[in-house]
């Protein structure tokens, strides 16, 4: 198990996070029934030892849009990249008049850690009528930056582990609501299983 105390302090603001942005960018009402399954991905990679900014990778969109819940309508399919709110990188696939939509384009983009990288489908169906934002999540906001999470946990294994566990091990027992296991494990009551223990995770890790 990794630094569970860290992963869940980073799980708690990525969520704040991702839910305050899914409100402040939700997806427009459209006046028909039209909708769209499935839509843009992307994938890439910080260069960080050639250009520390440069992110290099995939954008493309597996689709298939429909009218009425089950007839196919044709669409054309735009996913774009957002880096703090402003478009970085798009490509269009689809050509309007059919109701599947694949394909993958290289992209290359610049953001830093720290910065809100997201992604946004808008679709143009046949009839008219146009989805925008459909889909729009925060997927790589990497806050807090990638380096303060390495740094914290090198932190607890380095300096905090090796001088709180041994101590932690030696009171080991039942504590009111925590748990101290023999190695040193803190455990608090888990009733509704969130993953949460344990809350100190002491050497051998993960056991």
């Amino acid at each position: 198990m990794t630094r569970t105390l860290r992963v869940t302090i980073a799980r708690v603001v990525l969520v704040g996070l991702t839910m305050g942005l899914t409100t402040a960018v939700s997806p427009s009402a459209s006046a028909a029934t039209d909708e769209i399954q499935g839509g843009c991905f992307f994938d890439s990679d910080r260069q960080a030892a050639v250009t520390a900014d440069q992110n290099v990778g995939v954008l493309g969109d597996h689709s298939v849009t429909r009218s009425d819940l089950l007839t196919p309508i044709g669409a054309t399919v735009i996913c774009t990249i957002y880096v703090n709110g402003v478009a970085a990188v798009q490509a269009t696939f689809g050509d309007g008049t059919t109701a599947v939509q694949a394909g993958a384009e290289p992209i290359s983009y610049t953001a830093n850690d720290g910065d809100v990288v997201s992604l946004c489908t808008d679709v143009h169906y046949a009839d008219g009528t146009v989805d925008r934002c459909t889909g729009c999540e925060a997927c790589s906001p990497q806050f807090p930056p990638q380096w303060i999470l390495d740094t914290l946990d090198a932190l607890f294994t380095e300096v905090i582990d090796p001088a709180l566990c041994p101590k932690l091990a030696s009171v080991a027992g039942s504590y009111g609501p925590f748990t101290v296991k023999p190695d040193g494990d803190v455990y608090l009551p888990d009733p509704l299983d969130l993953g949460l223990n344990p809350i100190e995770d002491c050497p051998p890790y993960g056991s």
